[in-house]
């Protein structure tokens, strides 16, 4: 009985890798997508985008830096804090 329920279950809603299939499909379409504009241009002209690419990853990177850097900065102002709530 419970194979049963079991293997209606997995026919309505699908197993794991199905459903991590379906999560993980698009993102392969964009990376490939990505790969056929690359492939394109030559060495050269990749190196020329890096620079690029760092400031856009920066800008992207910089909230979560900032965020840190005050949590840091906070620690380091209060030598009193409770170990436990400095991790």
């Amino acid at each position: 009985m419970l194979n049963f329920i079991t293997k209606t279950l997995t026919k309505v809603l699908g197993n794991k890798s199905e459903r991590d299939l379906k999560t993980i499909v698009p993102y392969v379409a964009l990376i490939n997508d990505e790969y056929a504009k690359l492939a394109t241009i030559s060495d050269d002209q990749l190196r020329e985008k890096t620079p690029f690419l760092k400031t856009i990853i920066q800008k992207e990177l910089q909230s979560i830096d900032d965020e840190l850097a005050a949590l840091h900065k906070q620690i380091e102002d209060d030598p009193e804090m409770d170990l436990s709530h400095k991790e």
